[in-house]
């Protein structure tokens, strides 16, 4: 009777309650995962005046290339420095960027006003090089370390990140 009804209610509230803990902790956790993400993400922007919004379309097409969003990140951090470095006068990038591109890309990359221009411009020329070693080289030279990776991300996005901000 009652006595049954009862345990049988109990058993029903304990199933559903240890249901709803579970899916407490999920949600938490990609609350706190996706915190973590935009937070890197802003960090990222106040480092290197890449835009948000332009750091998370990468970070998708990354995503959808199989590349890890810090290499991704690192490349970003990289290419900032090496920029800066330039136009405290250093020599590295600016030569190497004169010896792939010639004088009117150097040019090109001196004129970016900031350094979304300039990643934009880097990515693009990548997707334009013809040949696998000097797509390599450029993207070493730009992106550092991750420059590999970011070749590997580049299959199709320079072209397609025009279609990625539509989506």
């Amino acid at each position: 009777g009652v006595v049954d009804f009862g345990a049988k209610l109990g058993t029903v509230f304990q199933t559903w309650g240890g249901w709803a803990v579970d899916l407490a902790r999920k949600l938490a956790g990609a609350v706190t995962e996706t915190s973590d993400f935009l937070s890197k993400i802003s960090d990222l922007s106040a480092k290197t005046g890449v835009g948000t919004s332009a750091l998370q379309e990468l970070a998708y097409a990354a995503s959808q290339t199989g590349v890890e969003t810090d290499a991704l990140f690192k490349g970003v951090e990289a290419m900032s420095r090496k920029f800066g470095d330039m136009a405290a006068g250093g020599k590295s990038l600016s030569d190497f960027l004169l010896r792939v591109g010639g004088p009117a890309f150097l040019k090109q990359a001196k004129a970016a006003k900031t350094n979304e221009d300039r990643l934009e411009l880097m990515l693009v020329a990548l997707s334009k090089i013809e040949g696998e070693e000097k797509r390599a080289a450029l993207a070493s030279a730009v992106f550092g370390k991750a420059g590999e990776d970011m070749v590997l991300m580049l299959g199709d996005v320079a072209a397609g990140l025009q279609e990625l901000r539509k989506q």
